[in-house]
């Protein structure tokens, strides 16, 4: 059984790959901004609030890992936002 990380995964395409790691028996965390989006339970589901673009939190999240996704769609029609610099801070908070 392999440990996944999975940021944003209560999101359309982060949902999908929540079900493949669990359907396959692996142990899942999912790291959301709001908990109670997430509707699926499993017994080898865990929930973490956290945000994606803060490098320690992701470090803490993501230690011991075997694989971390990010499944984190930009902001869509949210007015004054910039999607692109959006991506660009989850990019240099995961990596």
């Amino acid at each position: 059984m392999a440990k996944f990380v999975i940021f944003g995964g209560s999101g359309m395409i982060g949902q999908r790959a929540v079900r493949e790691a669990l359907g396959r028996g692996h142990e899942v965390a999912i790291v959301v901004r709001d908990p109670s989006k997430v509707a699926e339970t499993h017994p080898n589901l865990t929930v973490a609030t956290g945000d994606a673009t803060d490098p320690g939190t992701v470090a803490k999240l993501a230690a011991g890992a075997d694989t971390v996704i990010s499944a984190i769609a930009p902001p869509r029609g949210v007015p004054g936002s910039d999607p692109a610099a959006a991506l660009t801070a989850v990019a240099e908070g995961l990596i």
